[in-house]
């Protein structure tokens, strides 16, 4: 597959910042006309994610964990 040209890129730039604010209009309109479901709030909370603070370790426990993330990912 080729690589898009400098205005293919240009354009492909211009075209998703005129899409931003309707994206987040529409983004905006789903969330405040959805109702509150706490069975999918209890789902994405308990997804387990790297980045997830544990709220007992101490700061400097923190720190190390985050940065065994960071330089064992490359």
């Amino acid at each position: 597959m080729r690589s898009p040209s400098i205005e293919q890129q240009r354009a492909i730039v211009a075209q998703w910042k005129a899409a931003a604010p309707a994206l987040a209009r529409q983004r905006a309109e789903e969330l405040s006309s959805s109702s509150y479901d706490w069975r999918k709030v209890d789902a994405l909370l308990s997804v387990d994610c790297p980045l997830k603070r544990d709220l007992q370790a101490s700061g400097m426990v923190e720190m190390q964990r985050l940065f065994r993330l960071k330089y064992t990912r490359g």
